[in-house]
């Protein structure tokens, strides 16, 4: 992952930010994805890993996007978003895997779009304008 572009992105908007969770078991690819986010003009909700994400859920009602890996430990993405829709059944979600083969064999529901990782900052922008339209990217 890059951060290509990066700093041109910053400070280009007045749009309302997205509450995103955002979740992954690797601490590293969480804070890249998250420092991505806050690139946009967003604002990420933390957590490593499905558990810290079922912890934070209902602490943060204003989370409207869930972006999550989904090969965890645990409890996958897909079980995830499925868990978390039923209980915010208006929460978007967008997956990311770089195991899309294994990611296909999964049981569950696709409640949202899949992006392969590793992702660059235009690939990200374009995914949240893609399911947020008119806020997907604080651009002027």
């Amino acid at each position: 992952m890059g951060y290509v572009g990066m700093a041109e992105a910053k400070d280009k908007g007045k749009s309302q930010p997205l509450r995103v969770l955002i979740v992954d078991d690797d601490e590293q690819v969480l804070s890249t994805g998250a420092e991505m986010l806050r690139v946009l003009g967003h604002e990420p909700i933390e957590a490593l890993g499905s558990q810290e994400a079922l912890r934070l859920i209902d602490d943060h009602p204003e989370a409207e996007l869930l972006f999550t890996d989904i090969v965890m430990p645990a409890i996958d993405g897909i079980t995830l978003a499925d868990m978390l829709t039923v209980q915010r059944p208006e929460m978007k979600v967008l997956y990311t895997t770089g195991y899309m083969d294994h990611a296909k064999t999964l049981p569950g529901i696709l409640h949202g779009r899949i992006m392969r990782k590793p992702y660059r900052l235009n690939e990200l922008r374009n995914e949240l304008e893609y399911l947020f339209p008119k806020r997907g990217a604080r651009e002027d």
